[in-house]
């Protein structure tokens, strides 16, 4: 099970235990250029497959996993203005804080590194190989060294046997996802923080 999905179940339930409702979740407006670019940035990762990993696939599949981010990483900035201004409750102003500082941690090493570092040692404690994770078709991972710039952002932190090896930005767009979800569920005017708040978003 991956760490966004596991974020989504946990949000899930947390929000149902603490009364929410899955229909209150259409009270957190997206607007339509923000989904876009998720979709866009989303799109041009999947695009990583079509290229070889070796030649001039190498920089161009950096390439593309880099603008993915960039796009994502601005379309975040975006809405977190457009929320703040339209005064939503603090829990999403900081979930959606924790999505785009986990999004901007793993960024930044994929930056210095030209690819996400992916501990050999971690892998091997839930029963996988860096070659399993290093040699598939849509990665953007490298084995971690001593070379690694910024490790401590790496791919170092194992789950459990047959898991993900995650990050730390990893950890905050998950405990981000999840409060947003849990958040949004919320019953009532809640969601809205303060009175005369007007959750539209253009």
């Amino acid at each position: 099970m991956s760490i966004v999905l596991s974020a989504v179940l946990l949000g899930l339930a947390a929000g149902l235990v603490f009364g929410g409702r899955l229909g209150n979740l259409s009270r957190v407006p997206l607007p339509s250029w923000f989904l876009g670019a998720v979709w866009a940035g989303l799109g041009l990762q999947l695009m990583v497959g079509l290229i070889p990993q070796s030649g001039w696939g190498r920089p161009a599949r950096l390439g593309l996993v880099l603008g993915s981010y960039v796009l994502i990483v601005a379309a975040l900035a975006g809405l977190s203005v457009l929320v703040h201004r339209r005064r939503l409750g603090p829990a999403i102003q900081a979930g959606l804080a924790l999505v785009t500082i986990g999004w901007l941690l793993n960024f930044v090493v994929i930056v210095a590194n030209g690819a996400m570092p992916v501990s050999r040692s971690a892998l091997e404690s839930v029963g996988r190989s860096a070659e399993s994770v290093t040699s598939e078709r849509f990665t953007k991972h490298v084995e971690q060294s001593d070379e690694t710039h910024m490790s401590a952002l790496a791919d170092s932190l194992p789950t459990f046997h047959g898991g993900p090896v995650i990050s730390a930005g990893d950890i905050a767009l998950a405990g981000g996802i999840a409060l947003l979800l849990a958040a949004g569920m919320a019953p009532g005017r809640r969601l809205a923080g303060r009175p005369g708040s007007d959750a539209a978003l253009p």
